[in-house]
């Protein structure tokens, strides 16, 4: 029993470590789908969390019982063979793409926050990349359980600290009223689950059955619904500042000494680490499934997103999301009719 919710705990921390990326610990998605409705979007956040949770244990059982960790079998399993494969490159195409998003978004954190000259910052996050893809799923796995908790804290203690020194209520009713909450929230979800399931499938296969892997998803979802809870209610609060700047929980951590800047950024640099490779980690697995060099693989990788940072961290962010989660409404759609389908599966 302890082994087992040992192992529910390793991919909990993996798949909300694939999640919490530059996006989510800056407070940039959650803004854009969630707080600029004002209140209101904390609709849209009970549907995305719920959403985090069910998709994931649908992924992670599928993944465990009848995929045996592969995921372009799984892809099969959910598409057909030919759109399958139409649809596994995209995913591969979005998750190389997330992965320079990432280290663009580390060489920003650097320049900003650190003053470090621009491209050494990328340079550096793509070096410590390097090591941990070049080791495969354990190295992958033990990053995460070391950096999703601190990272976890980090977010937990900036925001409880802000929301604190408030004195006074607060009733944002939103300044951007576009769009529907719901269609926002499943789309918020749906990019995110693109690149999340590319690492549950995989990482499944380290459960000793079924419901470890299915416990694990619903670990993992739990973490990232308290987190963004926080987050949202911390843009709440802040609402005079939030619209200012790419990065508005650092902003919002700056009005708390010079200290607590500097915490939340390590906390943003983390975030992005993990995001970065675990969404490498699903590349690499790409490439070497047919017995290729899993070392030239990761330099070839980590040299194009070092040139690729070049690229403002906020502009790759808009461009490619929004896009991507377009596609991802598509394949939570499959994700969903794969699961009754074969509900009776043993």
């Amino acid at each position: 029993m302890k082994n087992e919710m040992k192992q529910a705990v390793k991919i909990g921390a993996i798949y909300s470590g694939a999640v919490i990326g530059a996006g989510f610990a800056s407070g940039q998605e959650l803004l854009l789908f969630f707080a600029r409705f004002g209140i209101r979007g904390a609709w849209g956040l009970v549907l995305a969390g719920i959403l985090f949770i069910l998709l994931a244990v649908m992924i992670l059982s599928a993944g465990k019982q009848r995929a045996n960790g592969d995921f372009k079998t799984y892809i099969r399993q959910i598409f057909g063979t030919n759109l399958a494969e139409v649809y596994y490159l995209i995913i591969q195409i979005f998750m190389a793409v997330s992965f320079c998003v990432m280290i663009s978004g580390s060489d920003a954190l650097f320049c900003e926050q650190f003053g470090f000259p621009k491209g050494v910052g990328a340079l550096l996050s793509a070096l410590f990349c390097f090591f941990i893809l070049q080791k495969g799923a354990n190295c992958l796995a033990i990053t995460n359980l070391i950096l999703v908790p601190l990272m976890t804290v980090g977010m937990i203690l900036v925001c409880v600290w802000f929301l604190l020194m408030q004195t006074e209520p607060v009733w944002f009713s939103g300044t951007d009223l576009r769009g529907n909450i719901f269609l926002s929230a499943i789309l918020y979800v749906s990019y995110n689950m693109m690149t999340a399931a590319a690492v549950l499938v995989p990482i499944s296969k380290t459960a000793s059955c079924k419901k470890t892997a299915m416990l694990g998803g619903a670990l993992g979802g739990g973490l990232l619904i308290l987190l963004a809870v926080l987050v949202f209610v911390v843009l709440v609060f802040a609402q005079n500042m939030m619209f200012l700047g790419e990065m508005p929980i650092l902003r919002v951590s700056q009005t708390l000494g010079m200290w607590v800047s500097v915490l939340y950024a390590v906390v943003l640099l983390m975030a992005m680490m993990t995001t970065a490779v675990a969404n490498g980690f699903s590349v690499m697995e790409h490439f070497t499934a047919k017995g290729g060099n899993r070392r030239l693989y990761a330099v070839l990788l980590c040299l194009a997103s070092v040139l690729a940072a070049k690229i403002p961290f906020s502009k790759m962010l808009d461009t490619c999301y929004t896009f991507f989660g377009c596609l991802g409404i598509c394949f939570l759609s499959a994700v969903v009719y794969d699961w009754f389908r074969n509900r009776k599966f043993k």
